[in-house]
């Protein structure tokens, strides 16, 4: 197992040996899998999916709900949804569907994601007002393919035609708060815990500009009519214990003027990191690569560096984890192109494309909350006027002392 080199500075002192602790106790009291089971307030049912996740692969019963369609959209609108607080919420797809009446003249960078330029959801959890998701479409998308999943038939399409056609386009957009790649019963303590929610979460779409959409001096896109829709994927938690964790998915933009190495952004404190991305953008109108040749960038916290990498080795290895979507001429493919427009660290598949179980790999930013300092991203970058960088994170918030505990506990014989 993979340690987190910021371990021995603060997370063991801090925060392992708190949970350590948690976790002799659990295993002295809930020594089985049937304990655990018993200490995370499971029914007969999940019983058995934590004793054997292979014949039951999920903890609790899936709902779906499409929420009703509205219409007539218009370039520029923001479009409000309210979401129920019924049952908690696992993840959604907002489907859009713009019908083209005048191509792109020059499509923006983002491509078809252009049309929807920030997805937000906000919540009251109880303690405050707070985002559960704040980010492009296109960063959205992007967090989806990296831990192992895929884009459907219509969205690819509508990516790979860029508005160059005038006809009717889907473009869905999803969001799962668990990853993909992560496995119940960990995956489950990602839900959304909307019926303690103190009012209904609110999730706004805000669709693009003529401008924003063609960066033509003159732009020529247009549509004629638009819907939005979107589905919720929701879970029947038969449990009034299960312990859920806050996460959060947000992505934050910074220029890059300068030609110099070791140019730093500060990660955002506090929380439990699964995921930093990158996209980088050589002009204000292209995406494009602006490290320095052989140029690296590196992550790390109290001078203690945890992940040195040239950009183009941590496209590769993301690639390891991508499903495939490569010609037989080995040309990528629509799905791997829009994948290899951002750069991805992941502490949560280690970058192998393996199915997770636990978070031990976690990158645990919050004892640098208390102590006025953060963990940073170094790059070697070759800056100019209009270059920057959109940075995506993926975090968690709470008490992970059960997560961490759950899978040694599944190791032990019932």
């Amino acid at each position: 197992m993979r340690k987190n080199l910021f371990g021995p500075v603060l997370s063991y002192v801090l925060s392992f040996v708190i949970a350590g602790a948690l976790c002799l106790g659990i295993g002295a009291i809930y020594g089985t899998p049937a304990g655990v089971a018993t200490f995370l307030g499971l029914n007969a049912a999940c019983h058995l999916a934590v004793n054997n996740p292979a014949v039951c692969g999920s903890l609790f019963q899936q709902l779906v709900e499409t929420l009703p369609t509205q219409s007539g959209i218009v370039v520029g609108q923001k479009v409000r949804f309210v979401l129920p607080r019924d049952f908690p919420l696992e993840g959604f797809v907002i489907v859009v569907e713009p019908t083209v009446s005048g191509v792109a003249a020059t499509i923006a960078p983002e491509g078809c994601f252009a049309f929807v330029q920030n997805v937000r959801l906000t919540a009251n959890d109880g303690g405050q007002n707070r985002d559960l998701v704040n980010a492009d479409s296109m960063s959205i998308v992007q967090r989806h393919l990296a831990y192992n999943s895929n884009l459907d038939t219509e969205t690819l399409t509508a990516f790979g035609n860029a508005f160059s056609s005038a006809t009717a386009k889907v473009i869905r957009i999803p969001h799962f708060f668990p990853p993909n790649s992560m496995e119940d019963p960990a995956r489950s303590l990602f839900l959304q815990n909307f019926p303690r929610f103190n009012n209904d979460p609110i999730l706004e779409i805000q669709i693009g500009t003529q401008a924003q959409i063609d960066t033509h001096a003159t732009p020529t896109f247009t549509i004629s009519a638009c819907t939005i829709r979107v589905i919720l994927i929701k879970r029947y938690v038969t449990s009034d214990k299960w312990n859920f964790l806050k996460t959060d998915f947000i992505t934050q933009e910074q220029a890059y003027t300068l030609n110099a190495a070791a140019q730093r952004y500060n990660l955002p404190v506090p929380g439990w990191h699964f995921g930093i991305g990158m996209r980088m953008y050589s002009s204000a109108t292209a995406l494009g690569d602006i490290s320095q040749t052989a140029g690296v960038f590196k992550i790390q916290a109290l001078n203690v560096v945890e992940r040195v990498l040239q950009s183009t080795d941590v496209r590769a290895l993301n690639q390891i984890s991508v499903p495939a979507d490569v010609t037989a001429a080995g040309v990528a493919g629509v799905q791997r192109n829009l994948q290899n427009s951002s750069t991805w660290f992941d502490y949560l598949t280690d970058l192998n494309g393996a199915s997770v179980t636990n978070l031990d790999t976690l990158l645990n930013s919050n004892p640098f909350a208390a102590l006025g300092t953060v963990p940073q991203v170094l790059g070697d970058i070759n800056g100019a006027a209009g270059k920057k960088i959109v940075f995506m994170h993926d975090r968690c918030y709470g008490d992970l002392s059960p997560a961490l505990a759950l899978p040694r506990m599944l190791g032990k014989a019932a």
